[in-house]
């Protein structure tokens, strides 16, 4: 979409102590409520999206379709919105 731009996640730090366990308990809450076995589930950093204000991302169904992270075939994409002033 128009406004959009994406970071690499290996140019990406996050230095806050509870983000990985946060990602964690976020993760099993999703498994829960999607009927899968929280324990075959995890969440991969894979870029940061920003975005002007009026900007947006087009995605299509079939984005994951094919696409696999260490091996593994992705279930679908967690997309975290970060607060934000406009």
């Amino acid at each position: 979409g128009s406004g959009v731009y994406e970071i690499d996640a290996s140019k990406i730090k996050i230095d806050n102590p509870m983000w990985d366990h946060s990602i964690k308990k976020l993760v099993k809450t999703a498994a829960y409520k999607l009927g899968v076995s929280p324990y075959s589930l995890f969440a991969k950093l894979d870029k940061l999206i920003y975005m002007e204000k009026g900007g947006f991302i087009n995605r299509r169904r079939d984005d994951d379709e094919d696409y696999r992270v260490l091996g593994k075939s992705v279930l679908g994409t967690l997309l975290i919105q970060m607060p934000s002033k406009f």
